[in-house]
């Protein structure tokens, strides 16, 4: 399935605008070297780091680190991989003695299952008490947001991990991936955006059909995806399905019975799969689906007649060629947009071993990001050096960092910013707020979007839960099993490689694979989660 690491492109390239409250850095940061100074004398903090491919893997060199050691009065001793390899390194690293521990895990993709895990085993230290005593602005998110720490909060009490928030004021955020469409191709056919799921499909044959690139032939890209599980993000809704949000793909609530349902076994599921195998069969979706990377699916949207897509936003350079669609209404009137994260995005973005000296020190510098003036270091850099405070209570990009970024695409522009901050296509400890995140989502496009489909929004959405040490190995074994099959078998269902007279037997097949188990797991789970 999808990686969790969402794609955040930027807003612009050479001068990035944001519209926040721009002030020199000062209090919070002084307070943090005046209880360094009062506390302990030369910290030095050793971290394990994945690194995305947008950013400089020297993170001892990073100017971002050099200028909060030089606010924050600790080194940090930075050891990093590449983040497709971290996981794997992270987990050989912690499997030897001790003393060659890390200090800090940043960013190495620590899963739920994972974070129980190696708290259960002593490797991760609690940090309930930790936060409530040295990190002022996490604990008064988790004060404003219960639903964030009970999130944390494994099944032995326990916080093990600091998270990566995003702001539940920030909507274009939150609701991620939609459905672009084309405004030059609907002016030129005369159609409005649709508003049904049946109207899609009448609008997104009149793309294949209608001949903008002006070759005479019907090979214009009616729909654009990168992936099956954007797709569906953006259509299940319309089956009244997934709603309790996208970090629960195959589990949400029936609103019949009010029980637990998993979806890929639903009739509405079936009904749903239907449907996107019509959009395939006929055409009507990329026959790349299945083998296309990002940097080519952007390229196609840059350059190539494409009617709609499904994705975070366009690139900047078409940004004005595209409108988010409205949430769809589905056969039996059902309008949802399932695609909506929870602001606890990911809850094992930082943790703090048993090996560590100084663990009220790592958490105080930690916290740091969630604050306003965090955030304006970590998303911009410095005050004139690489961001420009503006009267207009905005900011962007300064003369001499706009020049190293230089006009050109989105991944290259990422890159260039790779060289002076971590945050591109990253995993990392604080809050993503409008205020100061220069991407994608920040952009008028996308927050319009947001807008349009904040009334379809579900009324309650899940974080993602937790299990206890037992739980935790059978649902590893359940998942790998049931998980993968249904991505197998969805797969085969839309290009018909197998029909649907075989779905009983596929249903009976996930139940061979322990389907009651896995639903029994995930009520425990949701009933610690509900509990007050």
């Amino acid at each position: 399935m999808k990686s969790t690491t969402r794609r955040m492109g930027l807003a612009a390239t050479a001068a990035v605008v944001l519209v926040g409250v721009c002030c020199a850095l000062g209090l919070t940061a002084a307070r943090l070297v005046e209880q360094n100074d009062n506390k302990e004398q030369s910290i030095t903090i050793k971290a394990f780091a994945g690194y995305s491919p947008a950013v400089a893997s020297d993170w001892n060199r990073m100017p971002l680190w050099l200028q909060y050691e030089r606010l924050s009065g600790i080194h940090i001793d930075w050891q990093t991989v590449p983040a497709s390899e971290v996981a794997d390194r992270r987990n050989l690293l912690l499997s030897r003695s001790p003393g060659e521990w890390p200090d800090i895990l940043y960013g190495t993709q620590l899963s739920p299952l994972e974070l129980v895990g190696y708290g259960a085993s002593g490797v991760l230290i609690p940090l309930e008490n930790l936060i409530d005593r040295e990190a002022p602005h996490l604990k008064a998110l988790l004060d404003r947001y219960p639903d964030v720490r009970r999130g944390l909060t494994m099944p032995d009490g326990h916080i093990y991990s600091l998270p990566m928030l995003y702001d539940p004021e920030f909507g274009s955020m939150l609701t991620g991936e939609k459905l672009w469409l084309s405004r030059s191709w609907l002016a030129a056919l005369g159609e409005r955006p649709p508003e049904t799921t049946e109207e899609l499909y009448r609008l997104l044959k009149r793309f294949a059909s209608s001949d903008r690139n002006g070759n005479y032939k019907h090979d214009e890209t009616a729909l654009l995806v990168q992936d099956i599980d954007s797709l569906e993000l953006v259509l299940k809704g319309a089956w009244g399905l997934g709603n309790r949000g996208a970090e629960h793909p195959f589990v949400d609530v029936n609103p019949r019975s009010g029980a637990l349902r998993f979806i890929p076994t639903s009739p509405e599921y079936k009904e749903m799969l239907q449907f996107m195998r019509r959009l395939y069969e006929e055409g009507l979706l990329d026959n790349r689906l299945f083998a296309i990377n990002e940097s080519e699916f952007l390229r196609l949207i840059r350059e190539e007649p494409v009617g709609a897509f499904v994705g975070n936003g366009p690139p900047s350079s078409v940004e004005g060629e595209y409108a988010a669609g409205a949430a769809l209404a589905g056969p039996r009137g059902d309008r949802l947009f399932a695609g909506v994260h929870h602001p606890l995005h990911r809850a094992g973005a930082f943790a703090v071993t048993s090996a560590n000296r100084y663990p009220e020190a790592a958490i105080r510098w930690a916290d740091y990001f969630y604050s306003e003036e965090g955030n304006r270091l970590f998303f911009l850099g410095s005050p004139d050096e690489t961001y420009r405070p503006a009267a207009e209570r905005a900011s962007a990009f300064s003369d001499s960092t706009a020049a190293v970024i230089g006009q050109g695409e989105d991944a290259k522009s990422e890159r260039r910013i790779g060289q002076f901050l971590i945050w591109p296509r990253a995993e990392y400890p604080g809050i993503v707020r409008k205020t100061t995140f220069p991407g994608a989502e920040s952009s008028a496009s996308a927050q319009a979007g947001a807008s349009r489909l904040q009334p379809a929004l579900p009324a309650e959405v899940w974080p993602g839960f937790t299990y206890t040490p037992d739980e935790n190995d059978l649902m590893i074994a359940y998942s790998a099993d049931i998980q993968g099959y249904v991505a197998e078998m969805r797969n085969r269902f839309i290009t018909g490689e197998v029909t649907f007279e075989a779905w009983d037997d596929y249903v009976v097949s996930l139940r061979r694979k322990g389907l009651t188990g896995y639903m029994a797991i995930y009520a425990s789970a949701y009933k610690r989660f509900a509990m007050p």
